[in-house]
């Protein structure tokens, strides 16, 4: 009872998030969520931009600086290296995952 309940208020909600969407179109809004991507897309700049490639660097000089002073074990060190890539490229994976 509980599951189905649950359920129920699970497709109230995507209905009247549809609903809502629709009629802010219908009215003449053209992107009601204007501000909001206005934002992601500042944010995404900001994380692909330059200081992301700068704080990836020093993460990786830094953890390579240590592996050779036998301070990180060769498995840390490589995952730090592959975490930090990742990372600094995972703005850059979103945006061309959802450009349309």
């Amino acid at each position: 009872m509980n599951q189905i309940k649950n359920r129920l208020i699970q497709n109230l909600g995507i209905t009247f998030y549809l609903f809502v969407f629709n009629v802010a179109k219908a009215i003449g809004a053209d992107d009601p969520f204007e501000s909001a991507t206005k934002k992601a897309d500042e944010l995404t700049k900001y994380l692909s931009g330059d200081f992301a490639i700068a704080v990836c660097t020093v993460i990786i000089v830094v953890a390579a600086i240590a592996l050779m002073f036998n301070k990180l074990r060769m498995e840390w060190a490589l995952r730090i290296i592959g975490g930090a890539i990742i990372i600094a490229s995972g703005a850059a994976i979103a945006d061309w995952a959802f450009d349309t």
